[in-house]
């Protein structure tokens, strides 16, 4: 308990510091997790967690709002997205409220369509594979393959609007390509989406 103390009190000192907004996003996003990683997540330490998460949240849009735009940038904001929606979820939140509510922290800054775009297109890829373990097709549950499809075809429209935004985008090239081969997409798009994320 003391050592989980600590670690919260550090991440809560960094959180009300000068620091960039994006290393206290990271530190409350870590307190949040530290405090559910115990055995005992009884109410006090839910709230405490959902606090920090939103808080990190906050301190997310305010990076995006402030902080220059480009591909290292939007990555660190993309991993921690995706960090806060295991979060909410880790909280008991089912995973499209907490894609939602993760999507609205972005929603009133000005500016951060792309951004919201290529985490759109990353968590229904991701939430997609959840339906379909990469596992043998006898052991898919049913319904997971349709499941599947239909994720992905979000991901990919995601995706694609955010190529429209900036093409050129290695992230979103990526991403393409990989939902392309999940869906069993034709050779020559997933060349094509190849060369491009090479570039």
């Amino acid at each position: 308990i003391g050592t989980l103390r600590e670690a919260v009190g550090r991440s809560d000192g960094l959180a009300a510091s000068d620091y960039p907004a994006i290393r206290r996003a990271m530190a409350l996003d870590l307190s949040g997790y530290t405090g559910l990683s115990g055995k005992n997540r009884g109410d006090a330490n839910r709230k405490t967690a959902e606090r920090d998460f939103d808080g990190a949240l906050a301190m997310l849009a305010t990076s995006v709002a402030s902080d220059e735009h480009n591909e290292f940038w939007e990555a660190n904001w993309l991993d921690t997205l995706m960090e806060l929606t295991g979060g909410y979820r880790a909280l008991g939140v089912p995973a499209e409220a907490a894609y939602e509510r993760v999507d609205a922290g972005l929603a009133r800054v000005a500016g951060a369509k792309f951004l919201r775009l290529i985490y759109r297109g990353k968590f229904w890829y991701q939430y997609g594979w959840e339906a379909r373990p990469r596992a043998f097709a006898p052991a898919v549950p049913e319904g997971g393959f349709d499941a599947l499809e239909k994720r992905l075809a979000i991901a990919r429209d995601a995706a694609q609007e955010a190529w429209k935004l900036q093409p050129g985008s290695g992230e979103v090239a990526r991403r393409l390509m990989e939902i392309d081969k999940a869906v069993g997409g034709d050779r020559a798009t997933m060349e094509l989406w190849f060369e491009r994320a090479m570039k």
